[in-house]
């Protein structure tokens, strides 16, 4: 059966299902975290506030069965898999990981994976979407410029603090702010590490936004990620050094970049590390085979979609959760 008309017969399905009035069957599912944190600005909704963290996880120890992601994946290979199973996933590697969200988890006695951008570890810089936030949307100027080749971004008025706060990048008929940091962002993703960090350095002294994050928005220390590793339930994974788009780059590069995350995460903790997330959710089945040359056991992208029978181990599906309450967690994904 292709993908489409399976995809077609489960939606008619779950509407059979609701027709009648019956409770759908529950699926397993990982979702995916960022920051537990409440920000100025979040265009790609990558904060759940602490109070909302909590009341989503007393909601999933109430309602699903919480698996360490090695176990919900092993189970998954044999077939032993309960239908209401999640796994909690981090990616990125925030501070607030080690801070707020991992005594969280221990305290409901919940297990994480938390994924590291190695390159960032013990960094004062900020992860370079979110400096492009702060700096767009704070600019006094009219315009910014990533380099002398290119034209400059036109910024129109500041946008009011509410405006800021509420916007996410996917929303159409953006403001003059908000398109112009859609624009420099398209730019930067692709961009080679070298040269996006020569841009944001130019971004930082056109905007006069100090390059150093303010201690919420950074990445973790060595420190705290070795305290992280120690914490009960809690699995170090890797992210890549860099976040770079695996599926837009070599082969030799995707290499270098998923080899090098796992033994710098290995080194900084001590034991092997078998779990792996793709950056932006970028692969190919090149990369897929790369990550399992690497012995990295699972590997988790960004498809929003339960996991089945038919999900490949190396490329997981998972949901992204967004600042909910646990009660909307619940009803939004269906659990």
């Amino acid at each position: 059966m292709n993908s489409h008309l399976s995809g077609k017969l489960k939606v008619l399905a779950g509407r059979a299902w609701r027709k009648l009035g019956l409770p759908q069957p529950q699926r397993p599912a990982i979702l995916m975290y960022h920051r537990i944190a409440i920000a100025a600005g979040d265009p790609w909704d990558l904060c759940v506030s602490p109070d909302n963290f909590t009341s989503q996880l007393q909601a999933l120890k109430r309602r699903r069965c919480v698996l360490s992601l090695p176990e919900f994946a092993a189970r998954h290979a044999d077939g032993s898999l309960p239908g209401n199973a999640v796994a909690i996933t981090f990616d990125d590697g925030y501070a607030c990981n080690a801070e707020i969200a991992a005594p969280l988890l221990v305290e409901a006695g919940l297990p994480a994976t938390i994924f590291l951008c190695t390159g960032m570890i013990d960094a004062s810089r900020w992860f370079w979407w979110d400096a492009l936030e702060e700096i767009v949307m704070t600019h006094a100027g009219s315009t910014l410029q990533l380099d002398a080749e290119t034209e400059p971004v036109q910024l129109g008025p500041i946008d009011a603090s509410e405006v800021r706060r509420r916007w996410r990048a996917f929303i159409t008929q953006p403001t003059a702010r908000q398109a112009a940091y859609i624009a420099l962002w398209s730019r930067l993703k692709f961009m080679s590490e070298p040269d996006r960090q020569a841009a944001m350095i130019s971004l930082h002294t056109q905007s006069g936004v100090s390059a150093n994050a303010p201690v919420a928005a950074r990445s973790m220390s060595l420190t705290q990620t070795r305290v992280l590793a120690s914490r009960p339930g809690i699995e170090i994974g890797a992210h890549t050094v860099t976040h770079p788009a695996l599926g837009e780059i070599s082969s030799d590069a995707q290499r270098l970049e998923i080899t090098t995350s796992k033994v710098a995460c290995e080194g900084m903790i001590g034991r092997p590390v078998v779990s792996f997330a793709y950056p932006y959710g970028s692969h190919t089945a090149e990369t897929a085979r790369l990550v399992r040359e690497a012995g990295l056991m699972q590997a988790c992208t960004t498809i929003a979609e339960p996991v089945s029978a038919t999900s490949d181990r190396s490329t997981l599906p998972r949901y992204q959760v967004l600042d909910w309450s646990g009660d909307v967690l619940v009803r939004k994904l269906g659990l």
